[in-house]
């Protein structure tokens, strides 16, 4: 008998968690938006959503083209948002020569360029201390969020 209530209690425990990951699934909301510096795309431009307060719930998006992105949670990928208040930065990260030189990994009788990166967008759209940028994200359907950055 002691058997068959454990086994019970293990498939209820089971059903239980399977239901909450269900129930955090469900809480998602899609949101898309687009942006872009002085009037242009910014394609690969990196969206981040950091929830006010901390906490689990970060969301991220990489910009198309045409300046397009949709969020997905950073921990776990799932496409959508965590209702709630949340901080937005932009990130566009490339590779700058320097100009310099370093020895090759492979080769050390060679040398290869020495690369430093670089945001091309604006620092002021990147403090989480001092954000110029905060998002709504509500249950069900969002309106995209529209990034319209300024370089000055």
């Amino acid at each position: 008998m002691k058997s068959n209530s454990r086994f019970l209690i293990v498939v209820f425990a089971f059903c239980f968690v399977v239901s909450l990951i269900g129930c955090q699934k469900n809480k998602l909301a899609p949101v898309t938006g687009t942006v872009s510096l002085d009037g242009k795309p910014v394609e690969n431009a990196k969206v981040y959503l950091t929830p006010v307060g901390g906490g689990d719930g970060a969301a991220t998006g990489e910009a198309d083209a045409a300046g397009h992105f949709t969020l997905r949670l950073l921990k776990g990928g799932e496409t959508g948002a965590i209702p709630g208040e949340y901080i937005v930065t932009v990130k566009k990260i490339i590779s700058v020569d320097t100009g310099k030189t370093q020895p090759d990994l492979y080769d050390p009788s060679k040398r290869m360029p020495l690369l430093d990166s670089k945001n091309e967008i604006p620092e002021k759209y990147n403090s989480i201390e001092k954000p110029l940028l905060k998002a709504t994200i509500v249950a069900g359907k969002n309106p995209p969020i529209d990034l319209q950055l300024k370089s000055k």
